[in-house]
């Protein structure tokens, strides 16, 4: 196993996720994410790397946290991230009827209907994400997103929007320099390149300030925008503790400063990202446990 290999590669076989799919049909998506917290109990007892791999966000968001309540917080957070992919596979098999509400959303709506210019959509493992690219079908832009393919089938990244699939290009973060080359094409083009800003995943990163503490952010994002000269958009798709809706909230337009014709250092890179951060950890105030960011061991 990659020592960099994320916790959700190696967790969930398929013959689970065709039980919750058919659990959901037969009794509603309300029941199935009641049904998850029983079986993610097995996985909070006794799976001590998925314990590990929640605790440190879990100390930055809880310090104070100690023993029975620390992994209580453990808990709920995988139970919440089992919620979140239910959400997503409900979208993908009933088509774009969920309830939703927006905030903050005429910078990405200016941005989407300029279809001369392109720009950076910076999403994180946060509340059920795979519906960031649900959010961006009824635009009729490309999108193009930058992430490492998944090793389940039954978990693709666009499991949310099967009916407009085609609207969406896969860009291996494994590829040639990280795919970064191709993102920063896509951007010139007129296109939209979206870029998860929170997980590291063995390309350069760099310390941000996050609760009381300092969490690892990879560049990417902010690398591909300082290269193009576009505006990045950070979004976090949070969704209510009873599974009932979900918010985008979709951050201010962040401006990063670069030159195409010259290399740029990672320490200019440090305030767009500070503000990104910023607004993951208000989001993480707001909905604790939809923080999805397990470290590997």
């Amino acid at each position: 196993m990659s020592e960099r290999q994320n916790l959700s590669a190696t967790r969930g076989s398929s013959a689970g996720i065709r039980f919750f799919r058919v659990f959901m049909r037969l009794f509603g998506l309300k029941h199935a994410c009641n049904f998850v917290w029983f079986v993610v109990l097995f996985y909070a007892l006794f799976d001590r790397r998925a314990n590990r791999a929640a605790l440190p966000y879990v100390q930055l968001r809880f310090p104070e946290a100690r023993g029975f309540t620390r992994w209580l917080h453990c808990y709920r957070l995988m139970a919440s991230q089992g919620e979140a992919l239910l959400i997503a596979g409900w979208i993908g098999a009933h088509g774009w009827k969920f309830p939703h509400r927006a905030e903050n959303r005429d910078g990405m709506a200016a941005l989407l209907a300029d279809r001369s210019r392109g720009f950076v959509m910076v999403t994180s493992h946060f509340g059920c994400w795979q519906a960031a690219l649900a959010g961006l079908a009824g635009f009729g832009r490309t999108v193009n997103l930058l992430a490492q393919p998944d090793a389940k089938a039954e978990l693709d990244k666009r499991m949310a929007v099967p009916d407009c699939a085609d609207q969406f290009k896969l860009i291996p973060a494994d590829g040639f320099m990280g795919g970064l080359l191709e993102c920063i094409e896509a951007v010139r083009r007129g296109e939209v390149v979206c870029v998860m800003g929170d997980r590291v995943a063995g390309g350069a990163s760099r310390p941000a300030k996050f609760f009381s503490g300092a969490m690892e952010f990879p560049l990417s994002p902010w690398l591909v925008a300082a290269r193009s000269g576009c505006p990045v958009v950070p979004l976090f798709i949070a969704f209510e503790p009873d599974c009932s809706e979900l918010l985008f909230r979709f951050g201010d337009v962040i401006r990063v400063s670069g030159d195409p014709d010259r290399r740029v250092r990672p320490e200019e890179l440090a305030a767009p990202m500070a503000e990104y951060a910023r607004g993951l950890e208000n989001m993480a105030r707001r909905y604790p446990y939809q923080v999805f960011r397990f470290e590997p061991d």
